[in-house]
């Protein structure tokens, strides 16, 4: 019996019962409102396996948002009674609609379109019904057309591991058919693999049903309605009801295909041709005439057996259940067995050449042409499941998922038992991957190795090499390259594909050795989109370490010959980093131009996703330039490209990116949310490189919140992922953003150089030219705070040459350079030199980098306060509090109230003095500030003392104590050199005389 109330839902009525139980009307009591409840049936005798098929139905279904299909609310179990919560729809199911008042043909398209509009949302997805019928269908007063019931939908992409067995399993259950017979496709009689056609037949079988008021398939019992299905073709629609037109007899017939080739493909084909029936036939005379006038005066109402009568429910007065007899199974054993096929499926020969021609182009990076020659296999031989699935593999590379997918279904509904148990492997290894279940891949990969012929094993070794390349094992995969040129000398592709994970691993070298053999290779065969590959790897590589001229240079030659090979992808692939190239030597013009004509090339050719990744990277120049304005327009035309094109690839690198220039806009929230988003969709589809960059743009908006523990805590957890994938160049920008957080940001001078070592080796390891740049220029940073100038001024020095670069790129370098050799100058009390430079930092940050504006603002202004310019320095240093007040770097802000507070007491301002060397301390003692907190004390005591304060000493005292605990944590040799700094010497002087004894 069912309770009158579960969890915070008190049930008002029965509403009827469906094949897995109870329906119930509902009273939602925390949001006051109506909501249908589903319940397995207490006597059901396969509860745990009904159970099991409501969690199914409810994580299916829950991931749709659409108007034509029922919301699902909630999932939930209470007292071993697992339930269901949908919204509840006002209205009748289409059955009962059937029987009281049959639509008019104009009625039936109608709903057959909304219907349509729900499963190509739910196909878009993943989610097959495989129970569209009558009784499934709500129409609501208004006219809308509700899709209920996903309590047989399987999911066909929740995760990588299980989805590949979700689709060898769509039909059967513990051998058990599923479904409502009379909407039945072929394919669910016969007990083979489903996918999303057989909703359209079953949806064809619908249309059908309104039009002629008669079933498509009929018969005594179960069995003969199945065979029907499989065997006969039903009555043209205009047979039954002269006023159905030609074309919809057409549209009807072909949803209602036995074949599942020739039946349609998609529900957006579906919903195409019915559109542009409804727009032809709009306002005609087919439309005016009842349906139940035109049909029922010529036909018989079809009834259903008595056997099908004793199983109905109460939903709707004839909701029919899904019906499963012994009987059935023993007939879909029988048919499995008169179809098994004679052997496996031979390709056509044409059909196989342009197979292993793409097979080749997968293999070496070239995916427009791989997916060109796999095209034309399957269109050569329909049935040839591993092309169709080496053409997903070829969109799923190019960012086309919804088209993998869709071929990845294709490859999944062919006969599994035509092919060879090879073939099987494959077709299993190459699905994993597209799905990005690496771990299934690489094991079904090493299984066929062992299985293979010689001959065959270099192939598969490269497949696995891909495989392990894209789980960013490097090492595994450059080892399994490396056997297949062992295997096989002539393996350009393999010698390509090692130089560019030998340049990711930063072995320049080992690089240029593979690099230079390919080009041999490619050479000698005359294979100039081979060469051209070559080309453009090396450009990327000269690129990413630093070497732009000779990048160029590369990629110049590459596009060449893209253009003489009429190779459109190879050429838009060139242009974009070309496009970047032209920014960093500061040729705008060119960077601009070679960037649209990439843009436009790929619009024209149906490359969006190189289109979207072009405005992408313009975006990113533009933001390099500190043109951020300009840099938003292209990222956020780029996202709208992405979200068109239902790419969540290319959305999540849009969101990366526009999390980035949320960062150079001082946008933290902003940035976090944009770079969350990204990060979810990335870690859970296994990109894990991606992932590690979202984590480190992450903890820098932390950083520029001032929520430090989270920032040093994110990127902890991208030092660990980036240690696990060996990535020398991630590892270093981890150790480098915790060095700032903990150096910089809060003033632990020696254990933020601990990272920034680290960072420092690791960049000067792999070449990369513009991360030592900022090493040093950081290491500099945090060595003069130590006393250690001499070391400080090399490493800044060595940090200007490299940086001091005609294309501009370095040039928050070079501010920061200038900046700590001011800050440097200010403590040694040389004012003049620390004018200087403070000078120069504010000349390069203006209106780009604004933390260091502000800093390098403070130290002129003390720097002219310290001197002869009090009234000056003061405005200046009031200037940067206002703008450190805008920020959410609390040492900022504290050492801009510091700095005020000591130019006040020059200008005799003593009391506001003291007001603000309070309010830094607290800010200071609050942020873990101890360097901060102990000068703010001193300047409080010094203030006091100027106007007489009896808390002169007190002050005085926390300043010698903080001071002391600051410096206890050190080296014995690390805390001599920082007390013999001369301001620090002069601050204990002045302590001393306050307090009146020498510590």
């Amino acid at each position: 019996m069912t309770p009158q109330i579960i969890s915070h839902y008190r049930i008002l009525k029965r509403l009827g019962a469906g094949g897995m139980g109870e329906v119930f009307l509902a009273e939602d009591m925390r949001l006051d409102r109506k909501v249908a409840i589903k319940c397995i049936r207490e006597v059901a005798v396969e509860s745990e396996q009904a159970r099991k098929r409501l969690i199914r139905e409810a994580k299916a279904a829950a991931t749709l948002d659409h108007p034509n299909i029922c919301t699902i609310h909630e999932i939930g179990e209470e007292d071993q009674l697992a339930f269901l919560v949908m919204q509840y729809v006002e209205g009748e199911t289409l059955s009962l609609r059937l029987d009281r008042d049959p639509p008019n043909l104009q009625q039936s398209v109608e709903i057959a379109v909304q219907i349509a509009k729900a499963l190509n949302e739910a196909h878009f997805h993943g989610i097959v019904h495989r129970d569209i019928k009558p009784q499934n269908i709500i129409i609501t007063p208004s006219g809308l057309v509700k899709v209920l019931d996903f309590g047989l939908a399987k999911l066909l992409w929740s995760g990588p591991v299980d989805s590949l067995v979700d689709t060898e399993t769509l039909l059967t259950e513990t051998g058990v058919a599923v479904g409502t017979v009379n909407y039945m496709s072929p394919e669910q009689a016969r007990g083979e693999h489903v996918d999303a056609r057989s909703d359209l037949f079953a949806l064809g079988a619908l249309l059908y049903k309104c039009v002629t008021g008669r079933s498509a398939f009929s018969g005594k019992n179960t069995i003969e309605v199945g065979a029907q299905i499989i065997h006969v073709t039903p009555t043209r629609p205009s047979q039954l009801n002269p006023a159905v037109p030609p074309e919809l007899d057409s549209i009807i017939l072909k949803a209602l295909e036995k074949k599942i080739v020739h039946r349609y493909q998609s529900a957006e084909e579906v919903l195409t041709d019915l559109s542009e029936f409804q727009r032809t036939y709009s306002g005609a005379g087919y439309s005016s005439l009842p349906q139940s006038e035109v049909v029922t005066r010529h036909l018989p109402k079809s009834g259903g057996s008595g056997l099908v009568d004793r199983f109905r429910g109460v939903v709707g007065r004839r909701t029919v259940l899904a019906v499963a007899l012994p009987i059935a199974t023993i007939f879909v054993i029988l048919l499995g067995l008169l179809n098994w096929p004679a052997g496996a499926h031979q390709p056509a020969a044409g059909a196989m050449r342009s197979y292993e021609k793409g097979a080749e182009a997968l293999r070496e990076g070239a995916y427009y042409q791989a997916s060109k020659a796999l095209l034309g296999a399957v269109e050569l031989d329909h049935n040839f499941a591993l092309a169709h699935a080496r053409l997903a593999e070829a969109y799923a590379e190019m960012d086309y998922m919804a088209k993998a997918k869709e071929e990845l279904l294709l490859a999944q509904t062919l006969d599994r038992k035509a092919l060879s148990e090879q073939d099987r492997g494959y077709l299993k290894a190459i699905s994993a991957v597209v799905l990005r279940d690496f771990p299934t891949a690489i094991e079904t990969y090493l299984s066929l190795v062992q299985q293979a012929s010689d001959q065959e094993k270099s192939s598969i070794l490269f497949d696995l090499g891909r495989t392990y390349e894209k789980s960013d094992n490097l090492d595994k995969a450059i080892e399994t390259y490396l056997e297949v040129t062992q295997r096989d000398s002539q393996s350009a592709g393999a010698f390509l594909r090692m130089g560019v994970l030998y340049g990711r691993k930063g072995e320049s070298k080992n690089a240029e050795t593979a690099f230079n053999r390919a080009d041999e290779l490619y050479e000698q065969w005359s294979n100039n989109e081979g060469q051209s590959e070559v080309l453009y790897q090396r450009g990327i590589l000269l690129k990413a370490t630093g070497k732009p001229s000779e990048a160029r240079e590369k990629l110049d030659k590459s596009l060449g010959m893209a253009r003489a090979a009429s190779n459109i992808y190879q050429e838009i692939r060139v242009l974009l980093p070309l496009s970047d190239a032209s920014w960093n030597e500061g040729n705008s013009a060119k960077a601009k131009q070679y960037a649209s004509d990439a843009i436009q090339l790929a619009q024209n050719n149906d490359l969006r996703n190189l289109a979207t990744n072009g405005l992408i990277d313009l975006g990113y120049a533009f933001m390099s330039r500190g043109e951020l304005e300009e840099s938003g327009k292209y990222l956020n035309q780029a996202l709208v490209f992405a979200e068109a094109d239902k790419s969540a690839l290319g959305t999540a690198r849009s969101m990366l990116a526009l999390g980035n220039l949320s960062l150079q806009l001082d946008n933290a929230n902003e940035a976090i949310r944009c770079l969350t988003e990204a990060r979810r969709f990335y870690q859970e589809a296994g990109y894990r490189r991606q992932t590690s960059t979202c984590m480190l743009l992450l903890s820098r908006a932390n950083r520029m919140k001032g929520e430090y523990a989270a920032s040093v805590e994110v990127s902890q957890q991208q030092l660990n992922l980036s240690t696990e994938l060996n990535d020398l160049s991630q590892i270093a920008a981890a150790h480098s953003n915790i060095g700032y957080v903990l150096g910089i940001e809060q003033e632990q001078y020696a254990e933020g150089l601990i990272h920034m070592d680290e960072s420092y080796k690791l960049n000067e390891s792999l070449g990369d030219t513009l991360g030592v740049a900022y090493d040093l220029m950081l290491r500099g940073r945090l060595l003069w705070p130590l006393g250690r100038y001499d070391e400080a001024r090399d490493a800044l020095k060595r940090a200007f040459t490299i940086a001091n670069q005609p294309d501009g790129s370095y040039k928050p370098v070079l501010a920061w350079v200038n900046l700590a050799n001011a800050q440097m100058y200010l403590s040694e009390s040389r004012f003049a030199e620390a004018s200087k430079e403070s000078e120069k930092a504010r000349e390069l940050s203006r209106d780009r980098y604004k933390e260091l504006a502000i800093e390098a603002q403070l130290t002129l202004g003390l720097a002219q306060a310290l001197s002869s310019q009090p009234r000056a320095g003061k405005k200046l240093c009031e200037e940067a509090l206002s703008n450190a007040r805008k920020t959410s770097s609390p040492r900022l802000l504290s050492k801009s109230l510091s700095a005020l507070a000591e130019v006040m007491l020059k200008t005799g301002d003593a009391k506001d003095a003291l007001n603000n060397a309070a309010q830094a301390q607290a800010l200071a003692e609050r942020s873990g500030l101890q360097e901060s907190d102990w000068r703010a004390w001193l300047i409080a005591a010094r203030a006091s003392q100027t106007i007489g304060s009896p808390s002169t000493l007190e002050f005085a005292r926390r300043a010698e104590g903080r001071l002391s605990s600051f410096v206890q944590q050190w080296t014995p040799e690390s805390r001599r050199l920082y007390l013999n700094r001369a301001d620090v010497k002069s601050s204990r002087k002045q302590i001393d005389q306050m307090v009146g004894s020498r510590k």
